[in-house]
């Protein structure tokens, strides 16, 4: 029996995930947001009583988080991933995939993990059960391709956040995310879990993002596609020059909407790698009040109860 929104009887699961290639100068500190997405209670983070929270950071081979990403599509309850980090292409097929932390260039197809694997273990579950937040910094190559193809990150899941338009080339001073320290903040201030759609557009303002970042908004809808620098596609619109208030949050306003199409997306199937071994895990327990795991290398899981 649910109670003030709480779902008693249900247990939450969280996957994060930040990882940053090697680099002299990172692009992004992608783990800057962890410990307090982390410290959110489960009822706010996922509107249920308990939760097992899973932490990666600087997981380096795709295999790994492959298998958690396995595990977490198999859990039976509400189900949150959320990433951050560097967004690059593969040299062969062009397709978008999330830097790891042994990452490079010329062999992301095998140490970065494959947008679409994501998708193709997270779209068969349960209609409403899952969440994908993503606070990304797209590189030279992905930004020029995901900024004029936006679809191509579009899926069957409830997807929100923020990726960034690569910094510039001098720039020696790692960019911090900003959305997903929005997002945490918002989320502490809260007793319960919001409607995610006000959730995200009230993190895209208190963040105060520079405009140009491609906004993605949200659930999966049918019909067009608006998209461009400063734009969210999903179910929300941002024109350049301003950010929306959000609708159902305190001292919010109301916020337009706009549908985004989803492609069909398939298994990875033999183009997967085959699933990793975990390593050891080290269990700890958030200021939140609530168990998680904490793990270099991307490896083990936490759970809460």
């Amino acid at each position: 029996m649910a109670t003030s929104g709480v779902e008693d009887q249900v247990h939450g699961y969280a996957l994060l995930i930040a990882a940053s290639p090697p680099a002299r100068h990172r692009a992004v500190s992608a783990a800057d947001a962890l410990p307090a997405l982390a410290a959110v209670p489960p009822a706010t983070l996922l509107g249920t009583a308990t939760a097992s929270v899973v932490q990666l950071v600087d997981p380096d081979d795709p295999q790994t988080v492959l298998t958690h990403l396995r595990t977490a599509a198999a859990h039976q309850g509400p189900l949150l991933v959320y990433l951050s980090g560097q967004l690059v292409l593969d040299a062969k097929q062009r397709l978008p995939h999330l830097a790891l932390a042994r990452t490079t260039p010329k062999a992301a197809r095998y140490t970065a993990l494959p947008w679409h694997w994501l998708i193709a273990e997270l779209q068969y579950r349960p209609q409403g059960t899952t969440t994908v937040f993503a606070d990304l910094v797209a590189d030279e190559t992905a930004w020029a391709s995901v900024s004029r193809r936006p679809d191509q990150l579009a899926s069957p899941l409830a997807l929100y956040g923020a990726v960034a338009p690569p910094p510039p080339k001098r720039s020696r001073t790692p960019r911090t995310p900003r959305y997903s320290q929005a997002l945490a903040s918002l989320l502490r201030g809260l007793a319960e879990r919001p409607p995610l759609g006000p959730l995200h557009e009230a993190a895209v303002a208190d963040a105060r993002l520079t405009g140009q970042e491609l906004l993605l908004g949200g659930a999966p809808h049918e019909g067009g596609l608006p998209h461009g620098n400063g734009h969210l596609y999903g179910n929300g619109l941002v024109h350049e020059g301003g950010f929306p208030e959000a609708a159902g949050l305190p001292g919010r306003g109301t916020v337009a909407s706009t549908p985004v199409p989803l492609p069909g997306q398939g298994h990875p199937g033999d183009d997967a790698p085959a699933n990793g071994a975990q390593n050891g895990a080290a269990a700890g327990t958030a200021p939140g009040g609530f168990p998680y795991g904490n793990y270099g290398n991307g490896s083990g899981t936490g759970t809460g109860t």
